[in-house]
């Protein structure tokens, strides 16, 4: 397990269920009293490496103490000496990090991290950690005359506040063994997605990745349903895996010195259920030309080709050392053309001009078939390159 100030490994000695040593693994990242100096994790390997992510240094403290915050970092096994007695070395492997409190990798090796909106970060932001990138945030240390690393833009501009916050993450992924006995997908059409814990707004929101040649872009979008009156919900999700049996898990807390009320938590299950998934939104993607969207269910064909069940935006947003930002060069976009598949599991929005660095907000209205719910009827794609070699108009 990983806490603010190592890596611990917990044994049950006398198989009780109860931990009764607990031996340091790694250590060696700064950290204070600060509530806010946590760390995150724990993605593994198959080499052994394990990988964390360490909030960011806002306020003044020694070198020590800010050593390694706002960072990703791998921890490479070593062989314990005498002299360093550490079962795994420290690489860092991104910066510029301000809140990040979710991190997963995919079966395809990829490692991802959230951060939160605030001074320097305008969006919540979904961030492809590769070694030797940075990202946008800025330590108090680093806010000097000169100091100006080449930065990287996050995979997804998740629209702050429509997210609060974006804390644990984990890929809607069947399990291995699962696949190779033949069971079939567990999450259909968001196998491989992610889904994030959205602790104020006490839902999870989902997102969807798409390469573009170098980059990796994609969208996100509403995952579980909004509250409706006094309907039971979410306590406050902060974290979430899938177990070996292709089960979804969210670990929920409400704590009293983050958004108030006791100190409480829950264990909740989420399982698929094919039969009673809706029509919505599968997924946005960008093509040379605009956008498709896919659905999870055939919708009705002739309302999906009505421009008037479409409500297309674009904007961006500046980094400051503000908290947050406003929309910029916001602009609505209206579709010339829009292609409707015969099976009426996708649509084609063609358009005028693509801007790269945008995010595009869709907001549909019900497609489905006899007025059913139809959910999520709203995306937000961020748009970092043009497939197909098209400019944008910004260029």
């Amino acid at each position: 397990m990983i806490n603010k100030f190592g890596l611990l490994r917990l044994f049950d000695d006398n198989h009780d269920g109860h931990a009764d040593r607990v031996v340091m693994l790694a250590s060696g990242w700064g950290h204070t009293a600060d509530y806010h100096d946590w760390a995150i994790g724990l993605p593994r390997d198959k080499e052994g490496n394990y990988y964390i992510a360490t909030a960011c240094q806002q306020d003044s403290r020694s070198a020590a103490a800010a050593y390694l915050r706002g960072k990703v970092i791998k921890l490479v096994p070593r062989s314990p000496t005498v002299e360093n007695p550490q079962h795994f070395r420290l690489e860092k492997l991104t910066g510029g990090h301000r809140f990040p409190t979710g991190i997963a990798r995919n079966r395809q090796g990829q490692l991802f991290v959230t951060d939160n909106q605030g001074n320097y970060n305008p969006f919540n932001e979904l961030n492809h950690v590769v070694a030797g990138l940075r990202f946008g945030f800025l330590n108090k240390f680093e806010r000097r005359e000169g100091f100006a690393p080449p930065l990287t833009a996050p995979a997804i501009d998740i629209p702050h506040p429509w997210t609060r916050s974006v804390n644990g993450i984990c890929f809607l992924e069947t399990p291995a063994k699962l696949l190779a006995q033949g069971s079939g997908s567990r999450f259909g059409p968001f196998e491989g997605h992610l889904v994030g814990c959205e602790y104020d707004t006490r839902r999870l929101v989902r997102m969807s990745l798409q390469q573009v040649g170098k980059t990796i872009q994609g969208a996100v979008y509403p995952f579980s349903l909004d509250l409706v009156g006094e309907q039971e919900t979410f306590t406050g999700p902060l974290s979430c895996a899938v177990s070996p049996r292709g089960e979804l898990y969210v670990g929920c807390i409400r704590d009293s010195g983050w958004g108030g009320g006791n100190n409480i938590g829950s264990l909740v299950q989420v399982r698929y259920n094919a039969k009673q998934l809706p029509a919505g939104i599968a997924e946005v993607r960008a093509t040379g030309a605009g956008f498709e969207i896919l659905f999870t269910r055939p919708i009705d064909r002739k309302r999906a080709a009505d421009l008037e069940n479409y409500a297309l935006i674009s904007y961006t947003r500046v980094s400051t050392p503000a908290y947050g930002g406003t929309d910029q060069q916001r602009r609505v976009e209206k579709p010339v053309e829009i292609v409707v598949a015969d099976d009426g599991m996708s649509v084609k929005l063609l358009l005028r001009q693509l801007r790269e660095g945008f995010v595009y907000e869709f907001r549909l209205k019900n497609l489905a078939m006899s007025k059913q719910l139809f959910h999520p009827a709203e995306a937000y794609y961020t748009l970092r390159t043009i497939p197909d070699g098209a400019k944008s108009a910004s260029e």
